[in-house]
């Protein structure tokens, strides 16, 4: 029998980090296959200031749908974007299966849920650079791609470790979106856990999927294995908060560092 131990409850994630794509629409989504985060680091490394640098399908896609209101230029008046639209734009970042820098950071860029003017161009052309309006859709839509991206590195467990634990080493005020998307994912590994997981069996799925992953920390040099346990912490915490407190605090608040 698995011997449970004492293995910390978390802010909740914004919105746009942690609801659905179906939160408005009631549609029902189905699960979206995540991509590795190949190139995570220069992706999120870049500020998000507003500025996208697109390649030139997607960027005339935006324009057509989104370039911001001009009363000098009526016929460029912005398009409504709905799902549909939000999708064959999702398709078009899909296409290579897979996320380069540029894009990671776009995705980011048209996910804050905030009024304001992006500027877009398309690569190498700074000439092309031309304002849009922010998308509602794209909040919606955008979000859930890149924390399943963020899931399929959880799903590749002992393996993926390391990476996410150099991801959550990252400075947090600087790097907030990849902090934010590392949780959020993590969340909803640890709460699919904890559905699965009761007294009866001994809480295994969840104390289980926990155990694998300190395996890998324990592997670690001594900073990234704090900041491994960190992570840990608060991601389960943060699944403790999503399923209303029920899951037992001794399970992992003993995981919570000092200090």
């Amino acid at each position: 029998m698995l011997k449970l131990v004492p293995l910390p409850s978390a802010l909740l994630l914004a919105l746009a980090f942690s609801a659905p794509a179906s939160a408005q629409t009631g549609a029902v989504v189905p699960p979206i296959i995540g991509f590795p985060a190949t190139e995570w680091e220069a992706g999120y490394a870049k500020p998000l200031d507003g500025e996208l640098a697109l390649e030139p399908d997607i960027y005339a896609r935006l324009i057509r749908y989104a370039r911001a209101s001009d009363p000098a230029t009526p016929e460029a008046q912005r398009r409504f974007i709905g799902d549909a639209e939000a999708q064959e734009l999702i398709a078009s970042f899909r296409r290579d299966r897979k996320y380069d820098a540029d894009e990671i950071d776009a995705m980011e860029e048209l996910s804050v849920s905030t009024v304001r003017t992006l500027y877009i161009q398309r690569k190498g052309d700074k000439t092309s650079r031309t304002p849009i309006a922010p998308m509602p859709a794209l909040m919606n839509a955008l979000p859930p791609e890149l924390n399943a991206m963020w899931r399929a590195e959880w799903d590749r467990g002992a393996d993926a470790w390391p990476g996410l634990v150099k991801a959550y080493s990252t400075d947090a005020k600087k790097f907030a979106p990849l902090h934010a998307r590392l949780r959020a994912s993590g969340q909803a590994l640890f709460t699919e856990k904890w559905r699965a997981s009761s007294a009866a069996n001994a809480f295994a799925p969840f104390v289980e999927t926990l155990t694998l992953y300190l395996k890998a920390n324990d592997m670690l040099a001594a900073p990234h294995k704090e900041r491994g346990r960190q992570l840990l912490f608060d991601v389960a915490e943060d699944s403790d908060r999503n399923s209303e407190g029920k899951i037992p605090d001794f399970l992992y608040d003993w995981l919570k560092p000092k200090g």
